[in-house]
């Protein structure tokens, strides 16, 4: 087993790369971890998917993970980083193979990975991908969690029964009347989704609504 030392990982359930960081993000600080090089297909599913690993998988990376800790130095079950000829990435699992975490390296950190991992074979990893995580490659994190805001905010207006403002909305974005309300809500929700000249229509509203 190949390991690396001394790394920052900053685990959230969809990759970021690390100038994305957040100031109160919990930041695990790991002392030594398995460096498992794969293949740039696996690795792109892997980053952009959601994931369950087999049994075989874990048994390899089992507690060979080491965190600092104020006065010991404790063992962390199923945490490795993964990586290819040019891309790194630190991944959790739970005990029941599901992955949990994605985090970037600090470039400094992710370049000694990669110089580490040029020797390495490429590791045969088996696992299952069930669907599509539902972000935008094009998207920065903030855009990404100001889409789930807007996204509840929607929700909300439909749940408290507020149709004319989603009405409204929806002839801003569109210029013309939709009668049934079902429609107008997922076509608001698509144009979320799609990230498209809309969204900024709609954001601007619900900035204006959440304002009164």
């Amino acid at each position: 087993m190949t390991y690396i030392y001394d790394i920052l990982l900053n685990f959230q359930d969809n990759y970021y790369d690390f100038f994305e960081w957040n100031n109160d993000d919990k930041i695990t600080h790991i002392k030594r971890m398995p460096l498992i090089k794969i293949s740039n297909q696996d690795f792109n599913l892997i980053k952009n998917s959601l994931v369950t690993f087999d049994d075989e998988f874990l048994k390899n990376i089992h507690n060979k993970t080491q965190i600092f800790k104020k006065y010991d130095i404790n063992t962390l079950p199923y945490i490795c980083t993964l990586c290819t000829e040019n891309e790194t990435m630190g991944i959790k699992i739970n005990k029941n193979g599901k992955l949990i975490g994605k985090s970037s390296l600090l470039i400094d950190e992710s370049d000694e990975a990669l110089e580490l991992a040029s020797n390495l074979g490429i590791y045969q990893i088996k696992y299952t991908a069930k669907q599509t995580n539902n972000v935008l490659n094009w998207q920065t994190r903030k855009e990404t969690n100001d889409s789930k805001k807007i996204l509840k905010d929607i929700n909300l207006l439909y749940e408290t029964k507020e149709f004319n403002k989603l009405n409204y909305m929806f002839f801003e974005c569109f210029g013309y009347k939709e009668k049934n309300i079902i429609n107008v809500l997922n076509k608001i929700k698509e144009e979320v989704y799609n990230f498209t000249d809309n969204y900024y229509i709609i954001k601007n509203i619900l900035k204006l609504i959440n304002q009164k």
